[in-house]
């Protein structure tokens, strides 16, 4: 999709060039500094592994299975108000134990761990990009109890909701200087 050589970068245009500067960004000033850029655009890049880059899950699970593709849909429009594994299994109506399989076959993790992951991601980007109250965070992504949210956002991310704010505000302050 892109090729970057010691005096050209060149492209396929529209998106490969985008990924292609986010992953000049993540040479010259590392992957976390890539990856905040394509959170702040909304923007899920490719991985940065030369010109064959894989494409993240979430933007091929319709080619990888239509039933998992839907699935994700389903937990994406539902990430405030959360539906069980089992509704989702019946309102695609396929058995729950299918839906299992296809999420551990394609995405090494089951449906719950994986909508965790949606809720608590929206979450993060929540915190870095808006100035909602943490305790409403929690609630705009299916956490009705705040302890629940915090050790949740704690264990995925290795530090407290409130750290990531303020981490980012220091950051933020340090780049306008």
């Amino acid at each position: 999709m892109y090729d970057v050589s010691k005096y050209r970068c060149s492209s396929a245009g529209g998106v490969a060039t985008f990924d292609m500067v986010l992953g000049l960004i993540e040479r010259y000033n590392g992957r976390g500094l890539a990856l905040r850029v394509s959170e702040i655009l909304t923007y899920r890049p490719t991985e940065f592994h030369g010109p064959q880059q894989r494409m993240l899950a979430e933007t091929s699970l319709m080619r990888l299975d239509h039933n998992l593709g839907r699935a994700v849909d389903l937990m994406l429009t539902n990430l405030r108000e959360p539906v069980s594994i089992g509704e989702i299994a019946e309102r695609l109506q396929v058995p729950q134990w299918t839906l299992v399989r296809l999420f551990k076959r394609h995405l090494k993790q089951t449906p719950s761990e994986y909508y965790r992951h949606l809720r608590l991601t929206q979450a993060r980007h929540l915190i870095q990009n808006s100035n909602y109250q943490l305790s409403d965070i929690g609630i705009l992504c299916g956490f009705e109890n705040p302890e629940t949210f915090s050790r949740a956002f704690k264990k995925k991310f290795g530090s407290c909701a409130s750290q990531h704010r303020s981490d980012d505000t220091h950051q933020v302050k340090a780049l306008a200087g």
